[in-house]
């Protein structure tokens, strides 16, 4: 359930192969009898990016990754209003999913037949956006975890532990950076930053690449440096059609987002900012995702 009695929902538009061979991931569920775009309500905690992702995987079988956004439906059921975020869905695996009393089938289908055959028009337009959208690389910024705070702590600044607070944002983030297929973690040398990748890293096997320039104290008077590193990240990031997260202080974060080719906002404490890159490195769509616990 969202804010105010408004229902939110996620879900993906899933594509394979190219022109006219293309296809998309559709499901006929059973109570409705309708054909739509896999979707679903988020469980308690849940962000809409991991939603999407798992729910995707519930309906079809299908596993994915989220690529760009692509805006939202909104709809009425009953007497309240229901909003869906959706995301364009890249596969990352697949197995036979056992019809249920949920969905009968998930199937995929000709691009130019789905959008006939979608019970509602809303998904089609969708479909039809996610035909025209891609991105080369994606890098996501994320302001460390609550720390523990400094009058309680007595070793160096850059040793200051999460929370026990921190640590619940942590393994929020680690759903976080899954859902949009992480491959690289990158973090500041202090200890709270390099805590707040560090579930998701050992749950991905990835090592945690400590920078010390990204720690407040070595940023300190050396913002034209982090800003050069950034974009050196974001070029080489959509170079590569990599997906790297990079985890700094807020001190540090309006230098590493001028980098990034973001303008500079505030940015709350375990916020992450999803930036995704054209093949020169330039971002064309920014969302923004508070993990808070």
């Amino acid at each position: 359930m969202g804010s105010k009695g408004r229902i939110t929902a996620a879900g993906a538009v899933v594509l394979r192969g190219t022109d006219e061979a293309r296809e998309v991931l559709v499901v006929r569920r059973s109570k409705y009898k309708d054909w739509s775009l896999p979707k679903g309500k988020p469980e308690t905690d849940e962000d809409l990016p991991a939603t999407a992702v798992r729910e995707v995987h519930e309906e079809t079988g299908v596993r994915i990754r989220l690529g760009m956004p692509l805006g939202k439906t909104r709809y009425t059921v009953g007497k309240q209003r229901k909003q869906v975020s959706w995301w364009l869905g890249i596969v990352e695996h697949e197995r036979r999913r056992r019809p249920d009393k949920e969905v009968e089938k998930a199937v995929w289908m000709p691009v130019d037949k789905a959008l006939k055959k979608l019970s509602y028009a809303d998904e089609a337009e969708i479909l039809k956006t996610a035909l025209d959208i891609s991105s080369a690389g994606t890098l996501l910024i994320v302001r460390h975890g609550k720390a523990m705070l400094r009058k309680h702590w007595t070793g160096s600044d850059a040793r200051r532990p999460l929370s026990g607070r921190g640590r619940r944002q942590a393994l929020r983030i680690r759903a976080l950076l899954a859902a949009f297929g992480t491959r690289e973690v990158v973090s500041s040398t202090s200890t709270r930053c390099m805590q707040t990748l560090i579930p998701f890293a050992r749950e991905n096997d990835l090592p945690v690449v400590g920078i010390a320039l990204l720690s407040e104290e070595e940023a300190e008077g050396n913002g034209p440096q982090v800003q050069q590193l950034m974009t050196a990240m974001r070029r080489r990031t959509a170079a590569e059609g990599n997906v790297v997260a990079v985890c700094g202080h807020r001190p540090v974060l309006p230098d590493m987002r001028e980098g990034a080719g973001v303008v500079d906002k505030p940015m709350l404490v375990a916020e992450v900012l999803v930036i995704h890159l054209d093949d020169e490195g330039e971002p064309v769509a920014i969302e923004t995702h508070k993990c808070s616990a």
